[in-house]
């Protein structure tokens, strides 16, 4: 079973965070996970894999942020921010009209609340940024149908 799609994925992707021989095995199992389902995915599909990385490293910057580790903030923080800014150079705004400008907004609205809640220090507005781009991907996920799974 892939790691992304087991019961206990938000273990091991807080796993992921700590060190120590526990966590490297952990890292090298979801880089494989992952490697495995970007090779396997369809265009739609490697969008969401995008929305899933950024949900996952907005929660690792609130877990962090509340847990007082400022080092795993700011890399939670950087991954999702680099997450985010592939989503938005993935747009093709000659094609996409209105569907990529609004996409583009809702883009650049999450990152302003992921550098507000970096800068503040504040694990609820990681979640809120979270939550949009989770809300983001409840829809690309429909309209995508299977692809996107």
């Amino acid at each position: 079973m892939l790691l992304a799609n087991h019961a206990y994925a938000p273990r091991a992707a807080a796993a992921i965070a700590r060190s120590g021989p526990a966590a490297a095995i952990a890292r090298r199992y979801h880089d494989a996970d992952l490697r495995h389902r970007v090779a396997a995915a369809t265009p739609h599909g490697l969008v969401a894999i995008l929305y899933s990385g950024g949900r996952e490293a907005l929660a690792a910057a609130g877990l962090a942020t509340a847990a007082g580790d400022a080092a795993a903030r700011v890399a939670a923080t950087t991954r999702g921010l680099r997450i985010l800014d592939a989503l938005d150079a993935a747009l093709d705004h000659g094609r996409g009209g209105t569907v990529a400008r609004s996409l583009a907004d809702a883009y650049a609205q999450v990152r302003a609340v992921t550098v507000a809640a970096s800068s503040e220090r504040r694990a609820d507005l990681f979640a809120g940024a979270a939550a949009q781009l989770g809300e983001l991907a409840r829809a690309w996920g429909a309209i995508g149908g299977s692809a996107a799974r």
